[in-house]
């Protein structure tokens, strides 16, 4: 997840769960927003984050946004994850 693999448009919390989404019951399949920054608030305060679960990536610097890709990684239980040299694209 060392390169950024994020869709600008949408916020932090649909981008760690992009495709796993948790869904409200009845006819219509709504992503259950509630549940979603319920999940997600763990995750970002895990990592550091200091940044809203709402917040458009787009908003987000370079450093944040490699938050998220890690963020989007725990999301995923990885009982290991291995960073290789994650601050190399930042400023120095």
């Amino acid at each position: 997840h060392q390169e950024l693999n994020l869709f600008e448009n949408l916020d932090v919390a649909a981008n760690i769960f992009f495709g796993r989404e948790p869904l409200r019951a009845g006819p219509l399949k709504l992503v259950d927003r509630a549940k979603l920054r319920e999940m997600v608030a763990p995750l970002l305060k895990r990592v550091g984050a200091n940044f809203s679960a709402d917040a458009p990536v787009a908003s987000l610097s370079l450093a944040q946004q490699q938050m998220v890709e890690i963020a989007k990684a725990l999301s995923i239980k990885a009982r290991l994850v291995i960073l290789d040299e994650p601050t190399s694209s930042l400023p120095s």
